[in-house]
């Protein structure tokens, strides 16, 4: 009766080992498969319109995993406690009083009791009665082992093997893009904003290869072709009726002059292109086209 006894308590302890083992690798599995899955866009959109970042995204599935293995703890303590009570053993007591939550933080820690260390010893490491116990990592820290082993066989077949997931450079790409994007849309908002007073001479090529484009389309009919006038006047020479520099050719264009038949510009061009049209102009200082027609107005120093 007695090794009968003995027999079934040796039992409930080895399945409560299988069952602790059994629940830590569900653990790590499924963390294993959330930390695979979470850079998953459509995923982490989710988590990030309910309010949640990546940080809290992790510690709320680990804490729901916790409570699960807890949960799991409880049911496994209750079916021992069970079996354990017919026999009123002393160790069938202590584990009995123990409570769930003590044999969670057992299991968790891999404590062993006082009584059960008898079965620790290692045979023939004994010194002035000293013995020396074979303990092992506690099941968290072995778990956390086994699960980085998990994780990193997953994040190689996810981004490198099977290429699934974007890998740095990608990420990198992707990021450059989005962020010229972002910056083009800002310089698009900003260029809205220019007006006679914030507006700047341009030099680069594409502007005043633009700006040439423009003038050809709308201005060359009054100004001629290379801007040596002819119903407007000559746009080349140091000389401006309505006045020179950057700001004011920029208002001429802009506001137009009605009564000498220039009509007003900001409806049909956007303030960058009235910017390169009239950097181009500006341009064209010194370039005396044949035909051009002699100086009107002032001359213009800066």
């Amino acid at each position: 009766m007695k090794n009968l006894k003995h027999d079934v308590i040796n039992t409930s302890r080895q399945s409560s080992s299988i069952s602790k083992q059994s629940i830590w690798i569900n653990f790590w599995f499924v963390s294993a498969i959330f930390l695979s899955i979470s850079g998953e866009k459509n995923i982490d959109d989710s988590f990030q319109s309910a309010g949640f970042s990546d940080g809290q995204v992790f510690l709320l599935i680990i804490a729901v995993l916790l409570f699960i293995q807890l949960c799991l703890d409880v049911i496994v303590y209750n079916f021992h406690r069970k079996i354990l009570k017919k026999w009123g053993t002393p160790e069938a007591e202590e584990y009995i009083k123990a409570g769930p939550l003590n044999q969670f933080w057992n299991n968790f820690m891999g404590l062993v009791p006082v009584h059960r260390e008898k079965e620790l010893v290692i045979e023939g490491h004994e010194i002035d009665g000293i013995e020396e116990l074979d303990n092992t990592m506690p099941p968290w820290l072995k778990w956390l082992f086994y699960g980085t082993i998990v994780i990193g066989f997953i994040y190689i077949m996810y981004y490198i093997v099977l290429g699934i997931g974007d890998n740095q450079y990608q990420e990198y790409d992707k990021e450059m893009a989005a962020a010229e994007q972002i910056k083009n849309e800002r310089l698009k908002n900003q260029s809205n904003q220019i007006d006679e007073n914030s507006v700047i001479f341009l030099t680069a090529d594409a502007d005043l290869s633009e700006g040439k484009q423009i003038f050809m389309d709308n201005c060359a009919t009054c100004h001629g072709q290379q801007a040596g006038g002819g119903a407007g006047p000559n746009l080349t020479d140091e000389y401006w009726i309505h006045g020179g520099g950057i700001n004011n050719v920029y208002s001429t264009i802009k506001y137009g002059v009605i009564e000498k038949g220039m009509i007003s510009w900001q409806t049909k061009l956007t303030p960058v292109q009235i910017q390169k049209v009239a950097s181009y102009v500006l341009s064209l200082k010194g370039s005396n086209p044949p035909g051009g027609l002699p100086p009107a107005g002032e001359k213009w120093e800066e």
